[in-house]
């Protein structure tokens, strides 16, 4: 969480509030003996066996969704603006949760670096 830390410090001067809810996602290691892929592959391989719930993974996905819908709580129960800094993946199933809640902004496949993206409650 080093990158997010020092792109919150950068972007804000108030007080932040760092939480361990908003950290990436965790994969487990498959047992493949001396099974040799190269890496794209293998990361390809960790999604799709998270994303289907395989029995290596789902304990860490489960967890994953559960810090998903906690920051999305505690977003939800916030009256004021805040900013939210975190990796790709924790924004984009974040970004689908807060859709879900009654938020309204950018839908995203892949966010970018330090690019700020708004949502607002609907009405």
């Amino acid at each position: 969480m080093e990158r997010a830390v020092a792109t919150a410090k950068a972007a804000f001067t108030g007080t932040i509030e760092f939480t361990p809810l908003l950290r990436e996602a965790e994969f487990a290691p498959f047992q493949t003996g001396a099974l040799r892929l190269p890496t794209w592959l293998w990361r390809h391989i960790y999604r799709v066996a998270w994303m289907s719930g395989h029995s290596s993974q789902r304990m860490f996905r489960d967890e994953f969704r559960s810090r998903v819908m906690a920051v999305a709580d505690r977003l939800e129960a916030l009256k004021e603006n805040v900013l939210v800094v975190s990796h790709a993946g924790m924004m984009i199933y974040l970004t689908k949760e807060l859709a879900l809640r009654g938020f309204i902004g950018p839908k995203l496949r892949m966010p970018e670096n330090a690019r700020l993206y708004v949502y607002e409650k609907g009405a």
